[in-house]
């Protein structure tokens, strides 16, 4: 795992993960790949379908070798570029020493990933 600071001041990690974005105002749903991770922000490889300042809810999936880790957290899309999206958390994350304890994990993209809210409820 490589780890660096960045001119915003925190530290930013490499970090391989899936990630599932869902539109808080659309009925828009896509999925990415975490490139690196902050405590305030994220960037995913993905092909963005999402408009900057847009809210949206963020689920990152890591997968262990027998079980599997979701974290969760709103932010805003804050840049898109021809790779990808970063996101700026709503809150800073406080998952944030599960990233730095369990370092780079192999991704298994024969899981079948999908987005269901925890309340069962459906804003878009």
């Amino acid at each position: 795992m490589e780890e660096y600071d960045i001119d915003r001041g925190r530290t930013r990690i490499d970090y391989s993960a899936h990630a599932l974005i869902k539109s808080t105002t659309r009925k828009m749903t896509a999925d990415g790949e975490v490139r690196d991770i902050s405590m305030n922000s994220a960037y995913l490889f993905m092909d963005s379908v999402f408009d900057i300042n847009e809210q949206v809810d963020l689920r990152i999936i890591l997968f262990g070798q027998d079980s599997r880790l979701t974290v969760e957290l709103s932010a805003t899309v804050a840049r898109i570029d021809d790779d990808g999206i970063a996101l700026t958390f709503l809150s800073p994350l406080e998952w944030w020493p599960i990233f730095t304890l369990f370092p780079f994990h192999k991704l298994d993209r024969d899981n079948s990933l999908s987005f269901v809210r925890s309340d069962n409820s459906d804003k878009g």
